[in-house]
């Protein structure tokens, strides 16, 4: 049997977790070199929760179990709508009300919203980041959304697809 912790001890460790993530400082992603260097500047944990900044500004909150990894795929020029999430979202804000009523196979094929997209995934490698590395799934889940709302983030929705 799986013994879950209380819920108010979860809650509890929130504040210190948005402190560790905001203590460190904001790594840039916008040069080879520092993609490469990447791993060397993130918490040691795999796992984690990881904020996005432009213009030292927090705008997007993401979890992974693979943080290293998962960061260099949102602005990766190759990547696409399953790994590039974050650029997909800038791209699809950009397109207007007619990506709410396509398909993620009519947006891709689509020459308009590509150049977008493009355009999203150099924007998002412009971008610094901050991670905080959190092993539990379950605090790892609770995180990102106070960490969504204690920053106030623009680009998160946690809506159901």
């Amino acid at each position: 049997m799986v013994e879950y912790p209380e819920f108010s001890d979860v809650i509890g460790k929130m504040p210190g977790y948005l402190r560790e993530l905001e203590s460190g400082p904001i790594i840039p992603m916008d040069t080879r070199q520092e993609r490469r260097d990447l791993g060397s500047k993130l918490p040691p944990a795999n796992a984690g929760i990881y904020v996005l900044y432009e213009d030292g500004k927090p705008i997007y909150v993401g979890r992974s179990d693979r943080l290293k990894e998962r960061l260099l795929e949102h602005g990766q020029p190759s990547g696409w709508s399953e790994s590039a999430t974050f650029a997909f979202i800038l791209a699809k804000e950009k397109f207007g009300k007619a990506a709410a009523s396509m398909s993620r196979k009519e947006l891709q094929e689509n020459p308009d919203f590509r150049r977008l997209f493009t355009d999203a995934k150099l924007r998002v490698r412009r971008m610094g980041i901050r991670a905080v590395g959190i092993q539990d799934p379950i605090e790892q889940t609770i995180f990102e959304v106070y960490a969504h709302l204690k920053l106030k983030t623009e680009h998160n929705s946690f809506e159901n697809h």
